[in-house]
């Protein structure tokens, strides 16, 4: 956003100079504007690796392991980083999670909890089959 604005202040530099009436002035707005592009591309991309992705998931591990306690694992980038209580939301094992993230999972496992209740006592019912 600042580029953007940057190339802003620099267009209205250039039309406020009277280099507009050049048509070489026009070719070098061109050529910011394609540098100004490429550079926003490469900003969001490394926004993407920077923040990576984020995974809650009901495990068959710990459905087999102890069905009586759901629990709901959290992943950052294919990383274990904490497990939480299906039923209390309160955090159970906290490898690497920094507060805004079992927030996230609290809020999110709260939203979706009865859903992921009843598919926890679907699948273990299935495994103890």
């Amino acid at each position: 956003m600042h580029i953007n604005c940057a190339f802003f202040v620099l267009r209205s530099l250039l039309i406020v100079a009277g280099f507009l009436k050049h048509i070489e002035s026009i070719y070098v707005i061109i050529i910011i504007e394609r540098v100004i592009r490429k550079i926003n591309r490469k900003v969001v991309f490394t926004l993407q690796e920077s923040f990576g992705e984020t995974v809650l998931e009901l495990s068959k591990e710990d459905m087999r392991h102890n069905p009586k306690e759901p629990v709901v694992r959290m992943y950052d980038d294919d990383e274990l980083i904490g497990k939480f209580s299906l039923k209390t939301l309160e955090v159970i094992e906290n490898i690497d999670m920094a507060d805004y993230d079992i927030r996230f999972a609290q809020k999110e496992i709260k939203r979706n909890q009865s859903n992921w209740l009843e598919t926890w006592r679907d699948y273990v019912g299935i495994l103890n089959a």
